[in-house]
């Protein structure tokens, strides 16, 4: 291929790439654009620090990279922070069965009491185990949002749920939810 055959040794190896990775975790994973105009700068501080311990060419290396060489070296490390995996709500039929449900016929958004119910889950990524969720109920009307935090999305979100109810300033006359289990 033309072209190739003077091409050197990688300009970005790992004695490079490690302090880039580093500088780019400290300032909480910014994208190249945010980044490049300050790594100089966070150079000298983590040097100063004592976290950083460059040679002179390692740092001009690492200064002068752009934002798109930046962008594509930490491309890798930007897709391991992605959260994957499928919605933790199902449909369910528990609350449907024992609380007024919205209908088209006698719901008004305009009159405190309708409001609409969201069970967050707050598992990073990995929905096995125990981990927190936030059930959040909100009257549309008004605003007036009560959020608790429930150890699971069967028994405890129902008693969330009777729990925020006695607590709303008005009646609650009627919930919409997204159908999931909660």
């Amino acid at each position: 291929m033309l072209g190739n055959e003077n091409r050197g040794p990688p300009v970005y190896g790992e004695d490079v790439m490690a302090p880039l990775r580093k500088i780019w975790a400290v300032m909480d994973a910014p994208t190249g654009k945010r980044l490049a105009p300050f790594l100089g700068e966070m150079v000298a501080v983590l040097e100063r620090a004592g976290e950083l311990d460059l040679e002179p060419e390692v740092r001009a290396t690492l200064v002068a990279m752009s934002a798109a060489t930046i962008d594509r070296r930490l491309a890798t490390e930007r897709k391991k922070m992605r959260l994957t995996g499928r919605s933790g709500t199902k449909a369910g039929s528990l609350l449907t069965s024992q609380i007024p449900i919205r209908t088209w016929a006698d719901w008004d958004e305009n009159k405190p009491g309708f409001v609409e119910i969201d069970l967050v889950g707050h598992e990073g990524g990995n929905p096995r185990g125990e981990f927190c969720q936030t059930l959040n109920v909100v009257d549309i009307a008004t605003t007036w949002t009560e959020p608790r935090a429930v150890k699971n999305k069967q028994k405890w979100v129902f008693a969330a749920l009777r729990e925020i109810l006695g607590a709303f300033p008005f009646d609650i006359l009627g919930v919409d939810s997204d159908h999931g289990s909660e």
